[in-house]
């Protein structure tokens, strides 16, 4: 199935047991929008948890916000709200299983970019994923 978003962590650091990033989304019908950013003014654990395991991560470490140095990056797509894992009405959302804005509708900005920790599967090394850049995390 494509979903209508991919995601990735950028300016990811990653170690054996965990990796951290800014969580990003670049949309398959909007492509020449290009990777953005996701931000919420109030991203919850279980949310950030959810993001995690659709990265094919365990779990949730910690949740960050902020990054606004990534504004002459990349802009923010979309705004999330809650996620619930499980939840079939929200498979074909903006990102599956997630309340979000429509795509450039945010009414947050770059001080609440959603970054996490996420405690990695099976120990793989993040430059093997696809979803995360191999670059110093800001």
């Amino acid at each position: 199935m494509l979903f209508p978003t991919e995601l990735r962590l950028f300016n990811c650091h990653e170690n054996e047991i965990s990796a951290e990033g800014v969580f990003q989304v670049q949309s398959n019908w909007h492509e020449s929008d290009g990777w953005g950013t996701v931000c919420s003014p109030y991203i919850t654990f279980d949310t950030a948890e959810h993001l995690c395991k659709l990265l094919g991560h365990i779990t949730v470490l910690r949740v960050l916000k902020g990054f606004p140095t990534m504004e002459s990056l990349y802009p923010v797509h979309l705004e999330i709200g809650d996620c619930v894992s499980g939840d079939t009405s929200l498979e074909a959302a903006q990102i599956p299983g997630c309340v979000t804005s429509n795509w450039g509708g945010a009414t947050c900005d770059h001080s609440a970019n959603i970054a996490i920790v996420c405690l990695s599967s099976k120990g793989l090394p993040c430059i093997r994923s696809q979803h995360c850049e191999n670059q110093n995390f800001l």
